[in-house]
């Protein structure tokens, strides 16, 4: 089993950039996915801040 991650990036009126994070599993009629949608957005998160400042 796997997750679907959707990114949406983008800068604001104020300079700053905005991350909108998604995750869905990638089989369907999946009644609890334990997590796994938060444990992929933390870690993508979490390689996005290594690479920007």
């Amino acid at each position: 089993m796997g997750q679907f991650l959707k990114v949406d990036l983008w800068d604001t009126d104020l300079g700053e950039q905005m991350a909108v994070c998604t995750s869905w599993p990638t089989q369907e009629f999946v009644v609890w996915e334990w997590g796994a949608g938060n444990i992929v957005i933390s870690h993508f998160i979490d390689k996005l801040g290594e690479v920007t400042p």
